[in-house]
C-alpha cells in the first residue's frame, strides 16, 4: 500500500531523511509539508482497519465474519467499508511529493535515472525482501498444517520470482501472492519510471499534469473496454498524477496573499464533506468520489497544518515514519499470530470482536513498525546507497 510530508520523504508509505543533502523536513525555500504526515498516518490506519478481517480467514475465506460486529464499528465504519482506498490515497500523496521535490530537478537534468532509481529502490526493497521471505516461510508452515495457504494462495515459484524482482503486479501475475499488500508498491515502481521519463520531456506544469492524468485514465478505460486489459499501473499512475496536479494547485495557493488562504481551507473542507456525503448516500462510488476527495484532503491538511512547529511537528513526523513499515509488516504479523493462536489451541473468533484485541493489533503493528524503521529500514537504506552511490548517497 506514498511520500511523506517533508522534502526528504519520497514515497507515500516510505519516509526517509537526508537523501539529497537537505535538512529533514524542509524544502529549498523552507516550506514544510507537515500536514501530509498526519494524512499518511490516517491512510495507513485505514488499510490496517480494512485488513483487520484477515484474522478470521481460514485459507481463502473468512469464518464467522460479521462486519457490523467489528470493534468500534460505530466510529470506524467508513474504514471497515472503504479502508482499501487508503492505497489510492498513498499514490496521490506520492505524486504530490514527487512533483514538489523532483519535478523541476528532473526537467533540468539535475538527477540521473540511476541515482533516482537507487534512491527509490534502497528505500523500498530491503523491507520488501525481508517480509517476502518471512511470508514465504510462514505460508509453507501454514500449508503444511492446513493443506492450503492463508488468504494469498499463489505462493509458487513463478510468483516468488516476480515478487523477488518487485514485479508482483506488473501484469504477469495471476493474482496477489506472498505478502499481498506489496502489490501496490510493485505497481508504483513502474510509475516512478514513467514520472522520470515524462519529467525529462514535458514542462512540469499544471495543465500538462492534468493532460497526463486524463490521458492515462482514458487509455486505461479504452484498453479495458476493447481488449479487457486491466493493469494496476494505470490506477497507480492516474492517482499519482492526480497528486501531481494537486501539488501544482497547492503551489498556486501558496503564491497568493496569505490573508486569503483560509478560504481555500474552507473550500477544501466543503469538497471533502460533499464528496464524502455522496459516497455515504450511495450517489457515488468511492472510486469516483476519490478524484475530488483525495486532492481536497491533501489541500485541507496542508492548509490546516502547513507550518506546525515544536511538539506537533515532532509527533506528526513520528507518526509519518511508521507508514511504510506498518503497511509491509501487518500481513506477516497476522499470519504469524493466527498460527500461534492455533498452536496454543485458542479460538480467535471470540477475541476478534473485542475492543482489546483490536487495540492490541493496531498498537503492535505500529510499535513494531517504529522498531523496524529505526533498526532496519534506515540502516539498510544507508548501506545500499553507500554501496551503489558512494558518498553521494549519504
Amino acid at each position: 500500500m506514498f511520500t511523506g510530508a517533508t522534502e526528504t520523504k519520497d514515497h507515500a508509505m516510505a519516509p526517509e531523511s537526508g537523501e539529497d543533502g537537505g535538512p529533514r523536513g524542509a524544502s529549498p525555500n523552507g516550506e514544510k509539508l507537515i500536514g501530509l504526515e498526519a494524512l499518511r498516518f490516517a491512510a495507513a490506519l485505514a488499510v490496517l482497519v480494512w485488513h483487520y478481517r484477515h484474522f478470521l480467514y481460514v485459507g481463502l475465506a473468512p469464518s464467522g465474519y460479521v462486519k457490523e460486529d467489528q470493534p468500534f464499528h460505530a466510529v470506524l465504519a467508513p474504514l471497515y467499508e472503504y479502508g482499501y482506498a487508503g492505497v489510492e490515497l498513498f499514490w496521490c500523496i506520492s505524486g504530490f511529493i514527487f512533483a514538489w521535490k523532483y519535478g523541476e530537478t528532473l526537467r533540468m537534468g539535475g538527477m540521473s535515472l540511476t541515482r533516482f532509481m537507487v534512491l527509490r529502490f534502497s528505500r523500498l526493497y530491503p523491507l520488501h525482501l525481508v517480509t517476502l521471505l518471512a511470508v514465504a516461510a510462514g505460508q509453507w508452515v501454514y500449508f503444511h498444517n492446513h493443506g492450503q495457504y492463508f488468504l494469498y494462495v499463489l505462493n509458487d515459484l513463478k510468483h516468488f520470482l516476480l515478487s523477488l524482482a518487485f514485479a508482483s503486479y506488473w501484469g504477469f501475475q495471476d493474482g496477489q501472492s506472498f505478502n499481498g499488500p506489496s502489490w501496490s508498491i510493485s505497481a508504483e515502481i513502474l510509475v516512478y519510471v514513467l514520472f522520470f521519463a515524462l519529467s525529462r520531456r514535458i514542462n512540469p506544469g499544471l495543465w500538462s499534469a492534468v493532460a497526463i492524468t486524463v490521458g492515462i485514465s482514458v487509455a486505461a478505460s479504452l484498453l479495458r473496454a476493447t481488449i479487457g486489459l486491466k493493469l494496476a499501473i494505470f490506477g497507480a499512475a492516474t492517482f499519482f498524477y492526480l497528486g501531481v496536479v494537486t501539488s501544482h494547485l497547492h503551489a498556486l495557493i501558496e503564491a497568493r496573499p496569505r490573508a486569503g488562504h483560509a478560504r481555500y481551507a474552507i473550500l477544501s473542507l466543503a469538497a471533502v464533506i460533499v464528496s464524502g456525503a455522496l459516497v455515504y448516500t450511495g450517489v457515488l462510488k468511492i472510486a469516483g468520489a476519490s478524484l475530488v476527495l483525495f486532492p481536497a484532503l491533501i489541500l485541507l491538511f496542508q492548509r490546516v497544518l502547513p507550518r506546525a512547529q515544536g511538539g506537533t511537528a515532532t509527533v506528526l513526523g513520528f507518526l509519518g515514519d511508521l507508514t511504510y513499515a506498518s503497511y509491509m509488516i501487518h500481513f506477516p504479523l497476522q499470519l504469524g499470530f493466527v498460527m500461534l493462536m492455533e498452536r496454543a489451541g485458542i479460538d480467535i473468533r471470540p477475541l476478534f470482536y473485542t475492543h482489546g484485541f483490536f487495540l492490541a493489533y493496531i498498537l503492535t503493528v505500529f510499535g513494531l513498525a517504529r522498531l523496524v524503521f529505526r533498526g532496519f529500514e534506515r540502516p539498510a537504506q544507508t548501506a545500499m546507497r553507500r554501496a551503489f552511490l558512494g558518498s553521494r548517497g549519504t
